[in-house]
């Protein structure tokens, strides 16, 4: 749906607004959400305008989301 009625220039101004203006707190937790409801591709198109200091750290923080996920799952049953 978003390609078809979205172009690159105004995808890359989305990814580019959304990353400068995430706070830092939460991250994880954001990154692991991708993780879980996007295919690799769509997480990498978003998160693609990151630099490449905070890519490599996109493992790690995928790591500790799906911990934080799975904690906050363990507390609500």
């Amino acid at each position: 749906m978003l390609r078809r009625n979205i172009s690159d220039v105004e995808w890359a101004g989305f990814s580019q607004r959304t990353v400068a203006g995430a706070p830092p707190v939460g991250t994880p937790l954001l990154v692991g959400l991708f993780h879980e409801v996007a295919s690799d591709g769509a997480v990498e198109l978003v998160l693609r305008h990151l630099p490449p200091e905070a890519l490599e750290l996109i493992p790690a923080l995928r790591a500790e989301g799906e911990a934080t996920l799975a904690e906050l799952r363990g507390a609500t049953r």
